[in-house]
């Protein structure tokens, strides 16, 4: 999964929990899949991102002591159920994907059961088998039961996650509600008009049944419950409509018998329309959509000389064009396609008249691009703060990913990919992820080395910090002189401010003071002595002084303590953009020091060296007796240790900030004078004391 998360100052992790394609993208701009991709499942299951097309590269199981294929049921692993027939009724289950059998299953009655028809596994474990004779059987483990005798070929198999249902020839249908255990009709017996049920499959709610009618006719019918069928539609000039699957955009497709012709509703059945074949004369047996939206289709395809050959078809546009998977030459076995099935896994097996089955694996790499993320999507403003911390990825054992980052302040002006970025390493130093941006994109590449085991991708995270914090005036302190030409102010933030020019045009509207008084005079008149001073990037001087006139005083300031300031937040900001726009009020009065080489002393914190090991120095400057904190707090918050917590006479102080009690990471440290806040520091303790 991708993870973003968010503090204040905002540290963040690019957050999605799955790759689904459904409501877990909480923090993708396009919710509703990726950019795009090539061979990667984008709608699998939550927290997997895997390769899933087959290959289309297949290979030929171990030899089966039996010819025909009619039915295939599979697990993980590489673990592959065939139900077989013609002389003897059998289930082979195969392992390592074809390359062995684990067991060869002969049922053995009084009479011959026939050859197996369908299979389906159960969440017990247990296969469900159908056969030609009728019988329902229960294989648990290599043990077989029959279970019911119903005299009618047993075509089809399901599950709807409540009852188990068999389609019977001549339109019957029985059920199970003890998981395989029991078996009885249903309260209607069959659905009437129809001679045979050839598949039935839950989808959307509903049970769709695919029959053929008794005067010839392909039809669809439909029932919420097994007991009640309305028809859905009769297809003209298609003698059986045989398998029915869903796609992941709700669409419905059906494959037919005799003119080959597939059909597709994009209304859950309500209307039909025939899409291109992949061959004019044939048979489809099976069709099926997985997760790619895929719709693969197989059988029987007949050539002018009314020969036949097995063939699988698929196609990625809904029909409007098919390419050929899997096909042998004129007159060579498998001529039919009986059976087709893809595992949760993702590869595919086929099986027909022949004494093999055919499994295809995975492409040995794919890749995607994700839909571009918004990090400020949330976020109440935007500005150039975002920068980038690290990328981090986790895939299965002896798989292998290659993971690409790029970024944009625009979302359709990305540019060109970087290089390939290395786990747990900053994305900037590969050149397509640049700080200052806004939207985020990441392109990934995974890699097999086993073409029937998915590369799994199960986690990947890019982490970025966001500072959208306003910045806030800490103290305003005014000093208290008797030369009032001599006075001051001195106002703290807490971050780096953009620097701005503070004059007597434009003091008294930067700083709005309240009551009508002025940084000037009560009368709006007279000059500060000298354009305001930056100390440093977070503490301004404000000299008060103003002309003389003549042998007179001058106008007098009337800014005092108790006076609140109202900051223009248009001006003040911090280096980021965000606007200072809290009032604060003047709350230290303070006569003006000076220190022995004759200058100013301020409230200033210290600390080298930073980053440290084992020992840093922390320095810093009280201008006046006052109680005095030095406090450190990790990254959350969260307050770590308290250094200093008592009343300070005027003066430099030093100590020394060692790793006792520390674990590595970021802390920053606090220095508070009077119960305000004078200036706090980033801190980073690289190792810690052994």
């Amino acid at each position: 999964m991708l993870i973003i998360y968010f503090v204040v100052q905002l540290t963040g992790y690019f957050v999605q929990t799955d790759w689904s394609g459904d409501s877990g993208h909480i923090e993708w701009v396009d919710t509703s899949s990726y950019f795009d991709f090539d061979l990667i499942d984008g709608r699998t299951t939550k927290g997997n991102l895997k390769l899933y097309t087959p290959s289309g590269v297949w290979k030929a199981s171990k030899e089966l002591p039996i010819y025909q294929v009619n039915a295939i049921q599979t697990e993980n692993n590489g673990i592959i159920y065939l139900g077989c027939g013609v002389d003897s009724t059998r289930v082979i289950k195969l392992g390592n994907y074809g390359d062995s059998i684990i067991f060869n299953r002969v049922f053995k009655y009084a009479w011959n059961p026939g050859q197996v028809l369908s299979m389906l596994k159960l969440s017990s474990g247990n296969l469900v088998v159908g056969t030609e004779r009728g019988d329902i059987l229960l294989l648990q483990d290599t043990v077989a039961t029959s279970k019911i005798a119903t005299g009618y070929k047993v075509q089809t198999l399901c599950n709807d996650g409540s009852w188990v249902y068999a389609g019977l020839e001549s339109g019957k249908i029985y059920w199970s509600k003890t998981n395989g255990l029991t078996w009885d009709p249903l309260d209607t017996s069959r659905i009437p008009g129809t001679i045979n049920i050839y598949n039935i499959k839950p989808i959307n709610g509903f049970l769709y049944a695919c029959t053929q009618s008794s005067i010839g006719q392909g039809q669809i019918y439909k029932s919420v419950d097994g007991r009640d069928w309305t028809i859905v539609n009769t297809f003209t000039g298609v003698e059986a409509v045989y398998s029915i699957a869903e796609d992941y955009k709700h669409n419905l497709y059906v494959s037919t018998g005799y003119n080959g012709k597939i059909f597709e509703s994009s209304n859950f059945g309500t209307s039909w329309q025939e899409i291109p074949s992949p061959w004019q004369t044939a048979d489809f047996y099976s069709i099926l959509c997985n997760s790619m939206g895929e719709v693969y289709t197989a059988g029987e395809c007949r050539g002018a000389l009314k020969t036949a050959k097995g063939m699988v078809f698929s196609t990625k546009d809904e029909g409007i064009s098919w390419d050929t998977v899997f096909e042998y030459p004129t007159g060579a076995l498998p001529t039919r396609i009986l059976a087709m099935t893809q595992s949760n896994e993702g590869f595919m097996v086929i099986g027909g008249d022949t004494t093999v089955c055919f499994v295809s694996g995975y492409a040995d790499s794919g890749w995607l691009v994700s839909s571009v993320y918004d990090a400020f999507d949330t976020l109440p403003r935007i500005n150039n703060s975002l920068k980038f911390i690290n990328i981090h990825y986790t895939c299965n054992i002896g798989d292998s990913m290659k993971v690409k980052v790029r970024s944009s302040k625009y979302p359709d002006s990305l540019g060109n990919w970087g290089n390939n970025v290395s786990n747990d390493s900053n994305p900037t130093k590969y050149d397509g992820a640049k700080n200052g941006d806004r939207y985020i994109q990441y392109k990934v590449n995974l890699k097999t080395n086993n073409g029937y085991k998915s590369p799994n991708l199960s986690e990947i995270y890019i982490k970025y910090s966001i500072d959208i914090e306003e910045p806030i005036i800490d103290s305003i302190i005014l000093s208290d002189s008797s030369v009032k030409w001599n006075s001051y102010v001195l106002i703290y933030f807490n971050k780096y401010i953009d620097q701005f020019s503070v004059n007597s045009s434009n003091i008294d509207s930067i700083f709005r003071l309240n009551n009508n008084h002025s940084w000037r005079s009560d009368t709006g008149r007279g000059i500060i002595k000298a354009p305001g001073e930056w100390i440093t990037p977070s503490l301004l001087k404000i000299p008060l002084s103003t002309l003389r006139i003549g042998s007179g005083e001058g106008y007098y300031p009337t800014i005092t303590l108790g006076d609140t300031v109202y900051p223009d937040s248009y001006v003040v900001k911090d280096t980021l953009g965000n606007p200072c726009l809290q009032p604060t009020i003047v709350s230290i009065s303070v006569k003006p020091e000076i220190s022995e080489n004759n200058e100013k002393l301020y409230p200033e914190l210290s600390i080298t060296p930073n980053p440290f090991n084992q020992l840093s120095k922390i320095s810093y400057s009280v201008p006046f007796k006052s109680t005095v904190s030095i406090k450190i707090y990790n990254c959350v918050g969260r307050l770590s240790k308290v250094l200093v917590n008592e009343e300070k006479e005027k003066g430099t102080y030093f100590m020394k900030l060692e790793n006792n009690n520390l674990t590595r990471g970021i802390y920053f440290v606090k220095f508070i004078m009077n119960d305000k806040i004078m200036g706090t520091k980033k801190v980073i303790l690289v190792s810690v004391k052994k």
